[in-house]
């Protein structure tokens, strides 16, 4: 009698692992020993339940980032949290700079309005030597969400050279 082996693919919803959202996939390999009947492995067993533990919870905090004197904030919104939004995108405007540019101490003025909802609703681009560039900046600002300000919109303008630091 000639032997086959069989491959049968099992989708098990066991014991899943902690904040993992594992589903796992379990293979069982079995033979025809020519009864006309498979013979499965035994099933895996699924990890123990035992409770996890967690060493105490970091404190978060934001990295520090200067406000520098180039940027004006008016309105209900801490001067501090739009340079970090600033500083967090600023790697999207410096990608504009080099697809348009490239050359080191161009400058102008980016302003923007953020909305009640945290939206940048308008943005103004002033002072650019090329519409291409001026254009691409402002569709980048334009995309950016901030914090909802506590009572109404927020007018900032920062004063711009590249390369940024």
């Amino acid at each position: 009698m000639e032997q086959k082996n069989v491959l049968i693919a099992v989708v098990a919803m066991g014991a899943l692992i902690p904040m993992a959202g594992v589903v796992m996939m379990v293979a069982l390999l079995g033979a025809d020993d020519g009864d006309g009947a498979v013979d499965a492995a035994p099933a895996p067993q699924p990890p123990s339940a035992e409770p996890m533990e967690f060493e105490e919870p970091m404190e978060l905090s934001l990295p520090e980032v200067d406000v520098p004197e180039t940027l004006t904030v008016e309105g209900p919104l801490d001067p501090e949290h739009v340079a970090r939004g600033f500083h967090r995108h600023r790697r999207e405007l410096l990608m504009c700079w080099e697809q348009h540019s490239g050359e080191p101490g161009v400058s102008g003025t980016l302003g923007w309005t953020i909305s009640p909802e945290g939206r940048v609703t308008e943005v103004t681009v002033d002072g650019w030597d090329s519409a291409e560039l001026a254009g691409c900046l402002s569709e980048r600002v334009h995309r950016w969400v901030f914090h909802s300000p506590e009572d109404g919109e927020v007018q900032v303008t920062r004063q711009v050279e590249f390369p940024l630091e």
